[in-house]
C-alpha cells in the first residue's frame, strides 16, 4: 500500500516539474546516499583495523602467557613426583598406621596383664 502512494507521489512530481528536473532531484539523492555509504564504509574500515591492531597485540600476551606456562608445566614434569608415582611410592600407609595402632594396642594390653 504505501509503495503505492510512493509511486503516485513520483508521478505526480515528475508530472508537475518535468523529467529532467526530477532525474536531476534522483541524482543528487543517490549522490549523497553513495557518499554516506562511502563514510559509513571507511569509518568501518578504520574500526575494524584498530580492532585487528588490539586483537595481535593481546594474541601476541596470549601467546606469550602460553609460552611462560608451557616452561612452568615442562620444568613441574621433569622436576616433580607425578601423582601416580606419588601413589606408587606411598601406597599402603594407612595399612602401616593401622598396624602401628594394633602394636600400641597389643603392647597396651600386655602391659596391663
Amino acid at each position: 500500500m504505501e509503495g503505492m502512494q510512493v509511486a503516485n507521489a513520483i508521478n505526480g512530481l515528475i508530472v508537475s516539474i518535468g523529467l529532467v528536473p526530477s532525474l536531476l532531484i534522483a541524482g543528487v539523492c543517490i549522490y549523497f546516499v553513495i557518499r554516506e555509504t562511502k563514510k559509513q564504509t571507511s569509518a568501518l574500515k578504520e574500526a575494524l583495523s584498530s580492532m585487528s591492531k588490539k586483537s595481535e597485540a593481546q594474541d601476541e600476551k596470549l601467546e606469550h602467557t602460553l609460552k611462560t606456562l608451557s616452561d612452568e608445566v615442562k620444568y613441574i614434569q621433569t622436576n616433580y613426583v607425578t601423582k601416580e608415582e606419588h601413589f606408587r611410592d606411598f601406597e599402603g600407609w594407612r595399612t602401616e598406621i593401622k598396624d602401628l595402632r594394633d602394636l600400641i594396642v597389643l603392647a597396651l594390653i600386655t602391659k596391663d596383664k
